[in-house]
């Protein structure tokens, strides 16, 4: 009896060894399991706590998206608050935030830009239809807690593209996402552009993104972006299209 009460604490001692030694490659692993490989963190130094590495998107031909290296380190001061916490830097960032709770979640001053081509990449239909550009991330605070949003997030697509039409490019957008008791309202506009977006819609975890809007396209450039218009939803007028955003 006295035997199993002195393996216990071994265990125990044990388990944490393991923790804190936890290789910056298991964070690979892992997303490289969650994105179904879409998705990988190449050269990853370090461990989970304190390390490095540069997030990529593997695309299906073979296409590989690097962002920019990206360093981590573990804030064990959070553990008082019942909470995981990160600081981040990417680039040359400032210092983001990511926190983790019980039915909590924050993310501080996070600014980042990710080529669109790699979250295009994970639909089909936006895979086909070719886009470019940039998305800058900007998150100033947004914070989700016993089932509610605080703060917001500003998301810009610069230098839209498509390979469906020759108007390169063919536009500038903002997406706003703002807290809305239990989910995210958003709001899509167009900052530059011949093509012009606009659109509403809302997210709440555990559900798709629902969104409707409409684009329209001056009369001497509609042919060019037609293609790109056709695709985009239903044509309402002689230069425009309504379109929907809905789970399949």
């Amino acid at each position: 009896m006295r035997a199993g009460y002195l393996l216990l604490p071994g265990l125990l001692l044990l388990s944490l060894a393991g923790l804190a030694n936890l290789p910056a490659s298991w964070l690979d692993a892992s997303l490289a399991r969650a994105s179904h490989g879409r998705w990988r963190l190449l050269a990853a130094e370090g461990s989970v706590w304190e390390g490095g590495a540069t997030p990529a998107f593997m695309g299906e031909d073979g296409q590989v998206l690097p962002l920019a290296r990206l360093a981590w380190s573990w804030q064990g001061r959070a553990l008082w608050r019942g909470r995981l916490a990160w600081q981040l830097n990417a680039g040359a960032g400032n210092g983001a935030r990511i926190e983790f709770g019980r039915n909590a979640l924050l993310l501080e001053k996070v600014s980042l830009q990710l080529p669109v081509a790699a979250l295009a990449g994970l639909d089909p239909a936006w895979r086909n239809a070719g886009l470019g550009g940039d998305l800058d991330v900007d998150v100033r605070r947004l914070a989700w807690e016993g089932g509610r949003f605080d703060g917001g997030a500003h998301l810009e697509w610069m230098a839209a593209s498509s390979a469906l039409s020759t108007e390169m490019p063919f536009g500038r957008y903002a997406l706003e996402a703002s807290a809305d008791g239990t989910g995210l309202a958003l709001h899509l506009g167009t900052l530059a552009g011949p093509l012009a977006l606009a659109g509403d819609g809302r997210w709440q975890p555990g559900a798709p993104v629902r969104m409707a809007g409409r684009a329209d396209s001056p009369p001497e450039r509609y042919p060019a972006l037609k293609p790109l218009l056709l695709m985009l939803g239903r044509p309402d007028s002689p230069t425009g299209a309504s379109w929907r955003l809905l789970p399949s």
